[in-house]
């Protein structure tokens, strides 16, 4: 689930038409790139590595990376639940959250990005209460928060974890020094925008009009960051500060943890520690803007290409991305399934925000 918190992270402004002229055409745009993307590792993979590979996973780290990700799931519909609420209107139920969050979960993981984060809205709307600004927004924050927080935890673990790692070539001393540079800043700059997203996102007035003369990729930039502004000056204080962002701390450590997990579990050549620096590098990598559905195809590049730089066979650096693939590919169903079996679809009662249920 991770990957697909990196796709939809990446590519999409939430304030792009997604009217029935564009849905043809999204569904298009992202089946090409998923193929272009895809013939390269597909036309490398030895499938009888693939195969062998999969007997020799190793279920019981399997088992801990499936039940990681279900407590990425689990953060992730308790911060929207934060999210929904808002002053002088009642909160919606914590069921209406997790089943909302089936439905995201399940979209962006099938449709192209554009398209799961309006199946998104959509859900935030009928079972939240949310209006569709209201839902826009709500995805625009948590996207804001999991970026800064991925940078923030993610590069710092990385750098570690190239520190520890005794199996893998030397790395010269300057390149772990600059890596340790980039670190402290990225946890600078989270912290900076967790407690005073504002100035962080201050010069967006001055940068959208030079970001709207670019074409449209300028436009729907600049409307993103526009919207940013917005939400970091008026509504940010309105959101429990704390309790959102340990949320995003645990998503994301368990995202990290669950993905690391099942790259373990098919017992590839590579050291526990590149491993991690790969997992790492793999959310940033799914968080390019790339046209695909789900996040098909650019995964299995980016990791294809990171096992390869790692030393692994490019046949068996193939099939594993494969194997990855049907794991990111089983899971939302399975944790959609799950929610909507405790909660129901509708999270016990459609548009519970507006009726004015208590959490």
């Amino acid at each position: 689930m991770a990957a697909n918190e990196g796709a939809r992270g990446g590519g999409s402004g939430i304030g792009v038409d997604l009217g029935p002229g564009r849905r043809p055409f999204a569904w298009t745009l992202g089946a090409a790139g998923s193929v272009l993307l895809l013939v390269p590792v597909v036309s490398r993979t030895d499938w009888s590595a693939l195969a062998a590979r999969a007997g020799e996973i190793a279920p019981g780290w399997l088992a801990l990376g499936i039940a990681l990700m279900g407590v990425e799931g689990v953060c992730a519909s308790l911060r929207l639940h934060q999210f929904a609420r808002h002053p002088g209107r009642p909160a919606p139920r914590r069921a209406a959250a997790f089943a909302a969050n089936g439905w995201y979960v399940l979209a962006v993981a099938l449709f192209p990005a554009r398209l799961g984060e309006a199946v998104g809205m959509i859900a935030m709307h009928r079972l939240l209460g949310l209006s569709a600004g209201g839902a826009a927004i709500a995805i625009l924050a948590q996207r804001l928060l999991d970026l800064a927080v991925l940078a923030g935890l993610a590069l710092p673990l990385a750098f570690l974890a190239l520190v520890l790692e005794s199996t893998m070539a030397p790395v010269a001393p300057a390149a772990l020094g600059a890596m340790g540079v980039v670190a402290l800043a990225a946890v600078a700059a989270t912290l900076l925008f967790l407690h005073r997203p504002e100035r962080v996102l201050g010069p967006a007035g001055w940068l959208a009009p030079a970001l709207r003369r670019r074409g449209r990729i300028g436009r729907v930039v600049a409307r993103f960051l526009l919207q940013a502004r917005m939400w970091a000056r008026h509504l940010y204080r309105h959101l429990p500060r704390r309790r959102a962002g340990l949320l995003t701390v645990a998503k994301w450590g368990a995202a990290l943890g669950g993905l690391w997990a099942v790259l373990a579990a098919m017992t590839l050549p590579v050291g526990m520690g590149t491993l991690a620096a790969i997992t790492v590098i793999y959310c940033f990598v799914m968080a390019v803007p790339v046209p695909t559905i789900g996040g098909i195809g650019l995964g299995e590049a980016g990791l294809t290409a990171m096992l390869g730089v790692a030393g692994v066979p490019l046949a068996e650096a193939a099939a594993a991305s494969l194997l990855l693939r049907a794991v990111l590919l089983g899971f939302p169903p399975l944790y959609a399934g799950a929610t909507w079996f405790v909660t129901g679809p509708a999270g016990g009662a459609a548009r519970a925000g507006r009726g004015g249920s208590p959490p």
